[in-house]
């Protein structure tokens, strides 16, 4: 047990650090905002049992309860952000809410491909969406397929048809990557052609 008495208010939201037994039941990882802040005295006043609710479920014993509530301390409920209320007494809080961390959150996207083949490989494509998202943010992630809807099935001139207008689209359309490929080959025929030069200058100069 800490011992110390905590200066925390109603309202105050961040990340909470308890010792045991009540670090088992408060993430510290999660955002908790107190909710309540009540003497143990004054629970008893109105009909509460904090020690067979608070005290006693943690394996804490009645003396100790008895000395808590002689020393008027006070039990501080906090709401975690996942919905959770819990109740602990202050000397077992051993860091107050933080409001400087920095919040987490888990974060998909979704992205429609529209109506494609079911015989289309796009094994490719996905690495190279994993790919991308590692260059933008230094993570991995997995990319899954998610089919949605009702199958659609196409004649072989409709089918056809819509593959002339995709590979049409994908031909007219210089996105980023394209452009970055086309650069890249770019940078690939001048460095061959600098290697010629220094090779040609080289050989002259040695005559």
């Amino acid at each position: 047990m800490s011992g110390q008495r905590i200066n925390v208010t109603v309202g105050m939201k961040g990340r909470v650090v308890a010792i045991a037994p009540f670090d088992t039941t408060i993430n510290s990882r999660l955002i908790h905002q107190c909710i309540a802040v009540e003497t143990i005295n004054g629970l008893l006043a109105k009909g509460f049992e904090p020690y067979t609710d608070i005290y006693e479920p943690f394996g804490i014993s009645e003396d100790q309860f008895n000395t808590d509530a002689d020393a008027n301390v006070r039990i501080i409920t906090f709401q975690a952000s996942t919905g959770e209320i819990f109740s602990v007494p202050e000397l077992y809080i051993q860091e107050l809410p933080d409001a400087n961390g920095v919040a987490y959150r888990c974060v998909m996207l979704g992205i429609s491909l529209s109506a494609i083949p079911d015989e289309m490989d796009i094994s490719d494509f996905k690495s190279e969406i994993s790919d991308m998202i590692f260059n933008y943010l230094g993570v991995r992630s997995e990319v899954k397929e998610v089919v949605y809807g009702q199958p659609t099935i196409l004649s072989q001139q409709e089918h056809a048809a819509v593959e002339q207008a995709r590979q049409t689209n994908i031909t007219n359309n210089v996105s980023s990557r394209l452009r970055a490929s086309q650069l890249e080959g770019t940078v690939a025929d001048l460095l061959q052609k600098v290697q010629v030069l220094e090779t040609f200058i080289k050989n002259n100069l040695s005559v």
